[in-house]
């Protein structure tokens, strides 16, 4: 099979798949219409559009241009193709939000102390640790919310960590800094979490928990970070899981790492206040 007779074959899989999510039977319907239903209903169609309609143009001219005998004029190279294959398997079977990001190491409760939590946060470099209430299922605590805590504490006059419990800094944790999706998710949804949040609010999201049916009282199967994301970006080959030209936030903006002074200033206040624990 020629290069071309490959990169036709993807193609039909793709415009199948396409006409699939749409629901579109009717054959007179242009691909780019197709395309442009697909891409409202379908986020991994959406985040590779503009890539798609640019391999659109090299079908075209593979099957429109002039032939001579049974072969094909236009011939895509090895990159071109390569790099089609990885888009369509992008698009058909895109990583599920439970295969991305860790489990959770530990699971805290509102009655643990502040001081073990914190513990924890400094020997494995967290930003944030799962906690479970009875009355509201599974959220964070984050630095910024340690932060917080720690800032009012000292207008009062009064930081001491002996006996505190978590529960006492969960109020100072702001709001929308997390998410809960099902774990059938993809990657795809994962990403659009984070951008929301940047879009819509504003607000820093520090991860995405991912559970059986996306409900916060579900076990957490996986706590997914913005980081987490972009190194699973990086280490595909054959072209990007998600299209970095596409995306609306950075990691500085989104507080991939998070702020250096902040992370270090944390870190001494905790590491003295550990001290005299």
């Amino acid at each position: 099979m020629s290069r071309a007779q490959e990169f036709l074959h993807l193609f039909n899989r793709l415009d199948a798949y396409l006409r699939e999510v749409t629901g579109v039977e009717d054959r007179n319907k242009t691909f780019n219409d197709v395309l442009e239903q697909a891409a409202r209903r379908n986020r991994a169609v959406r985040n590779h559009e503009s890539e798609i309609k640019s391999f659109k143009e090299l079908r075209n001219a593979i099957v429109h241009e002039t032939r001579f005998g049974p072969e094909p004029i236009a011939e895509p190279n090895e990159k071109a193709l390569k790099r089609f294959e990885s888009l369509v398997q992008r698009i058909l079977n895109p990583p599920r939000a439970d295969s991305l990001g860790s489990e959770p190491h530990r699971v805290f409760d509102l009655d643990d102390r502040l001081s073990v939590a914190l513990t924890h946060m400094r020997e494995l470099d967290f930003s944030q640790v799962v906690v479970y209430s009875e009355e509201c299922g599974h959220s964070l605590l984050t630095s910024e919310g340690i932060t917080r805590w720690i800032e009012h504490s000292m207008d009062e006059g009064i930081l001491d960590l002996a006996g505190v419990p978590i529960a006492e800094v969960m109020p100072y944790e702001p709001e929308g800094i997390f998410r809960t999706l099902r774990r059938d998710a993809t990657i795809y949804d994962v990403r659009e979490a984070f951008d929301d949040a940047l879009n819509r609010s504003g607000v820093r999201l520090f991860a995405v928990l991912v559970t059986q049916n996306g409900r916060r009282t579900d076990s957490v199967l996986r706590i997914i970070t913005p980081w987490d994301l972009l190194s699973n970006n990086a280490t595909r080959s054959g072209g990007a899981w998600l299209d970095a030209s596409a995306s609306s936030y950075t990691g500085a903006e989104i507080g991939v790492l998070t702020n250096v002074s902040e992370k270090r200033l944390l870190a001494e206040v905790v590491s003295r206040i550990l001290d005299r624990c």
